[in-house]
Protein backbone atom coordinates (compact mmCIF):
# COMPACT_ATOMS: atom_id res chain seq x y z
CA UNK A 1 0.00 0.00 0.00
CA UNK A 2 2.59 2.28 1.29
CA UNK A 3 4.11 1.74 -2.65
CA UNK A 4 0.92 3.19 -4.35
CA UNK A 5 1.14 6.01 -1.93
CA UNK A 6 4.47 6.88 -3.20
CA UNK A 7 3.47 6.72 -6.56
CA UNK A 8 0.31 8.95 -6.09
CA UNK A 9 2.69 11.11 -3.82
CA UNK A 10 4.70 11.59 -6.76
CA UNK A 11 2.07 12.51 -9.48
CA UNK A 12 1.10 15.50 -7.15
CA UNK A 13 4.17 16.53 -6.46
CA UNK A 14 6.55 15.95 -9.05
CA UNK A 15 10.52 16.19 -8.33
CA UNK A 16 11.95 19.55 -8.54
CA UNK A 17 14.14 19.73 -11.77
CA UNK A 18 17.40 19.82 -9.43
CA UNK A 19 16.19 16.32 -7.83
CA UNK A 20 15.15 15.18 -10.82
CA UNK A 21 18.91 16.22 -12.74
CA UNK A 22 20.42 14.42 -9.74
CA UNK A 23 18.31 11.49 -10.43
CA UNK A 24 19.63 11.10 -14.32
CA UNK A 25 22.87 11.93 -12.82
CA UNK A 26 23.09 8.82 -10.21
CA UNK A 27 21.13 6.61 -12.70
CA UNK A 28 23.41 7.45 -15.60
CA UNK A 29 26.69 7.84 -13.21
CA UNK A 30 28.53 4.63 -13.82
CA UNK A 31 28.21 5.15 -17.96
CA UNK A 32 29.47 8.72 -17.62
CA UNK A 33 32.59 7.71 -15.64
CA UNK A 34 33.04 4.57 -17.95
CA UNK A 35 33.35 6.77 -21.12
CA UNK A 36 35.12 9.57 -19.71
CA UNK A 37 37.82 7.07 -18.49
CA UNK A 38 38.32 5.68 -21.65
CA UNK A 39 38.17 8.50 -23.54
CA UNK A 40 40.76 10.09 -20.99
CA UNK A 41 42.75 6.59 -20.71
CA UNK A 42 45.26 6.06 -18.55
CA UNK A 43 44.42 9.37 -16.54
CA UNK A 44 41.18 8.39 -14.27
CA UNK A 45 41.67 11.46 -12.68
CA UNK A 46 40.85 13.28 -15.81
CA UNK A 47 37.82 11.22 -16.54
CA UNK A 48 36.30 11.93 -12.81
CA UNK A 49 36.90 15.95 -14.01
CA UNK A 50 35.59 15.63 -17.03
CA UNK A 51 31.88 14.04 -15.76
CA UNK A 52 32.17 16.51 -12.81
CA UNK A 53 32.45 19.41 -15.07
CA UNK A 54 29.76 18.00 -17.46
CA UNK A 55 27.61 17.73 -14.26
CA UNK A 56 28.32 21.05 -13.21
CA UNK A 57 27.68 22.49 -16.35
CA UNK A 58 24.38 21.23 -16.51
CA UNK A 59 23.59 21.91 -13.07
CA UNK A 60 24.15 25.64 -14.21
CA UNK A 61 22.25 25.48 -17.06
CA UNK A 62 19.07 23.89 -15.45
CA UNK A 63 19.20 26.71 -12.94
CA UNK A 64 19.34 28.98 -15.59
CA UNK A 65 16.55 27.65 -17.58
CA UNK A 66 18.82 26.38 -20.27
CA UNK A 67 18.68 22.88 -19.96
CA UNK A 68 15.28 20.96 -19.44
CA UNK A 69 15.02 17.50 -17.75
CA UNK A 70 13.81 15.15 -20.81
CA UNK A 71 13.61 11.26 -21.70
CA UNK A 72 16.77 12.51 -23.49
CA UNK A 73 18.85 13.46 -20.48
CA UNK A 74 21.14 10.59 -20.24
CA UNK A 75 22.62 11.04 -23.92
CA UNK A 76 22.91 14.98 -22.98
CA UNK A 77 25.01 13.75 -20.21
CA UNK A 78 27.08 12.34 -22.55
CA UNK A 79 27.20 14.66 -25.14
CA UNK A 80 28.73 16.96 -22.19
CA UNK A 81 30.62 14.30 -21.10
CA UNK A 82 32.20 14.24 -25.08
CA UNK A 83 32.48 17.90 -25.23
CA UNK A 84 34.40 18.31 -22.10
CA UNK A 85 36.82 15.77 -23.57
CA UNK A 86 37.28 17.61 -26.94
CA UNK A 87 37.57 20.85 -24.63
CA UNK A 88 40.16 19.76 -22.58
CA UNK A 89 41.69 18.45 -25.77
CA UNK A 90 41.91 21.52 -27.61
CA UNK A 91 42.93 23.71 -24.39
CA UNK A 92 45.41 20.96 -23.31
CA UNK A 93 45.24 21.58 -19.79
CA UNK A 94 43.71 19.85 -16.70
CA UNK A 95 40.56 20.72 -16.59
CA UNK A 96 39.26 22.65 -13.22
CA UNK A 97 38.53 20.40 -10.08
CA UNK A 98 35.77 22.28 -8.37
CA UNK A 99 34.77 20.37 -5.10
CA UNK A 100 30.87 19.50 -5.56
CA UNK A 101 28.85 18.46 -3.10
CA UNK A 102 26.53 16.70 -5.19
CA UNK A 103 28.68 14.97 -7.82
CA UNK A 104 30.24 13.10 -4.59
CA UNK A 105 27.27 12.74 -2.96
CA UNK A 106 26.59 10.85 -6.02
CA UNK A 107 29.44 9.27 -6.72
CA UNK A 108 29.56 7.60 -3.50
CA UNK A 109 26.30 6.26 -4.12
CA UNK A 110 28.01 4.11 -7.02
CA UNK A 111 31.06 2.53 -5.86
CA UNK A 112 31.83 0.23 -8.66
CA UNK A 113 31.43 2.44 -12.01
CA UNK A 114 33.34 0.95 -14.19
CA UNK A 115 31.52 -2.63 -14.47
CA UNK A 116 32.64 -3.65 -18.09
CA UNK A 117 36.08 -3.60 -17.57
CA UNK A 118 38.66 -4.30 -20.54
CA UNK A 119 42.81 -5.30 -20.48
CA UNK A 120 44.91 -2.77 -20.27
CA UNK A 121 46.28 -3.70 -24.05
CA UNK A 122 42.47 -3.11 -25.59
CA UNK A 123 42.65 0.18 -23.58
CA UNK A 124 45.93 1.19 -25.05
CA UNK A 125 44.49 0.13 -28.69
CA UNK A 126 41.40 2.38 -27.84
CA UNK A 127 43.12 4.91 -26.73
CA UNK A 128 45.48 5.51 -30.16
CA UNK A 129 42.05 5.86 -32.07
CA UNK A 130 41.06 9.42 -32.84
CA UNK A 131 38.64 10.84 -30.60
CA UNK A 132 36.14 10.58 -33.13
CA UNK A 133 36.17 7.10 -33.99
CA UNK A 134 37.16 6.49 -30.24
CA UNK A 135 33.98 7.78 -28.74
CA UNK A 136 31.59 5.76 -31.19
CA UNK A 137 33.47 2.44 -30.21
CA UNK A 138 33.05 3.38 -26.44
CA UNK A 139 29.12 4.35 -27.11
CA UNK A 140 28.57 1.26 -29.49
CA UNK A 141 30.55 -1.33 -29.08
CA UNK A 142 31.74 -0.96 -24.76
CA UNK A 143 28.34 1.05 -23.66
CA UNK A 144 25.97 -0.91 -26.48
CA UNK A 145 23.84 1.90 -27.14
CA UNK A 146 22.09 1.86 -30.75
CA UNK A 147 23.24 3.79 -33.66
CA UNK A 148 20.77 5.77 -33.73
CA UNK A 149 21.47 6.94 -30.17
CA UNK A 150 24.84 7.48 -30.58
CA UNK A 151 23.50 9.66 -34.11
CA UNK A 152 21.41 11.31 -31.84
CA UNK A 153 23.83 11.93 -28.74
CA UNK A 154 26.63 13.38 -31.01
CA UNK A 155 24.41 15.06 -33.82
CA UNK A 156 26.05 13.17 -36.79
CA UNK A 157 24.23 11.22 -39.31
CA UNK A 158 24.06 7.81 -38.86
CA UNK A 159 26.24 7.18 -41.88
CA UNK A 160 28.54 9.02 -39.99
CA UNK A 161 28.52 6.84 -36.89
CA UNK A 162 28.62 3.52 -39.53
CA UNK A 163 31.09 4.92 -41.81
CA UNK A 164 33.91 5.70 -38.39
CA UNK A 165 32.66 2.86 -36.54
CA UNK A 166 34.02 0.11 -39.30
CA UNK A 167 37.24 2.22 -39.20
CA UNK A 168 37.91 2.05 -35.81
CA UNK A 169 36.50 -1.81 -35.75
CA UNK A 170 38.79 -2.32 -38.25
CA UNK A 171 41.89 -0.72 -37.15
CA UNK A 172 41.41 -2.17 -33.89
CA UNK A 173 40.98 -5.61 -35.05
CA UNK A 174 44.60 -5.09 -37.07
CA UNK A 175 46.09 -3.56 -33.74
CA UNK A 176 44.86 -6.74 -31.66
CA UNK A 177 44.82 -9.55 -34.67
CA UNK A 178 47.89 -11.13 -32.27
CA UNK A 179 45.17 -11.82 -29.30
CA UNK A 180 43.24 -14.24 -30.75
CA UNK A 181 46.48 -15.85 -31.53
CA UNK A 182 47.38 -15.92 -27.97
CA UNK A 183 44.40 -17.93 -26.97
CA UNK A 184 45.10 -20.84 -29.47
Amino acid sequence: MSASLDHLRHQTNPPTPVVAFESAVERNLPSLLRIARRLTWPDRDLGADLVQNAVLKGLRALRAGKLEITPNIGAWLKQAVYLEFLMHKRENKRVDNHANDTFDHIAARNPKPFANEISPEIERALADLPDNQRILVILVDIEEHEYHEVSTMLNIPMGTVRSRLSRARWKLANRLHHLAGDQK
